[in-house]
């Protein structure tokens, strides 16, 4: 029952993401924690050229980071959601629940929210001379123009992820891979010689078959029949 809970709690599009958002916030509370405690030490004045020196320029750029990841977001798996389901229709409803199972989906949803949050809680924390005791967590700051462009690593990747997911090599790929699986988690025991011995006397017609490994997974795409008349005729099948 528990383990039934566990994966569908993990193949939930939410949970990641809110792990990641939950991180958020913690960082977010530590970073303005350490700066203020340990901003003097850091030598966080010599930043300020870089993230710019007044409270109002640490919120302009921040504002600008939460705007921009939340909309990224939105417009990403929107547009997403959509081509899944044009996709699914052609090749097999199990994209959808593919792309919802998948860690690499999960992950850069929760990057963009994960961020945008973070951003909210250092904007809560910043403060003008005008509003008392003026404060700026510089650190903070730095971290959150880091995470910026970690977002935008992630958008990229999730555009090429994406692309590669909905191909049909991909496709029969995941779907081999998770049937395997299956198999192993229902027969993980292997068979023995006397189970064996039976399964090779209920082979078709006794024949002598030899097998031919693979070198990774996949399904036949082309088939060089030149090669294989040579190959037969230089055994005389021919």
């Amino acid at each position: 029952m528990l383990r039934k809970w566990w994966i569908e709690l993990r193949s939930s599009l939410w949970f990641v993401p809110s792990l990641l958002v939950l991180g958020a916030v913690a960082g977010a509370f530590a970073l303005m924690e350490i700066d203020i405690r340990f901003g003097h030490r850091l030598g966080a004045a010599a930043w300020r050229p870089l993230l710019g020196a007044s409270a109002d320029g640490a919120r302009s750029m921040l504002a600008a980071i939460a705007g921009s990841m939340i909309t990224v977001a939105g417009v990403a798996f929107s547009i997403t959601i959509v081509t899944l389901s044009l996709a699914s229709t052609q090749y097999t409803p199990r994209i959808l629940r593919n792309f919802m199972r998948d860690p690499a989906n999960q992950g850069v949803l929760g990057v963009f929210v994960g961020v945008f949050t973070y951003c909210l809680i250092i904007l809560r924390g910043i403060r003008s001379p005008s509003e008392g005791q003026p404060f700026v967590p510089l650190l903070a700051v730095f971290v959150g123009v880091l995470l910026a462009l970690l977002g935008i690593g992630c958008l990229i990747f999730f555009i090429h992820h994406v692309a590669t997911s909905i191909q049909a090599s991909h496709i029969l790929s995941a779907i081999a891979a998770e049937t395997t699986r299956a198999i192993d988690h229902l027969f993980p025991d292997e068979l023995d010689e006397e189970s064996e011995s039976r399964r090779k006397e209920n082979t078709l017609d006794l024949i002598e078959w030899q097998p031919i490994h693979a070198e990774r997974s996949g399904y036949v795409q082309v088939v060089n029949s030149s090669a294989l008349i040579d190959l037969a005729r230089k055994h005389d099948l021919l």
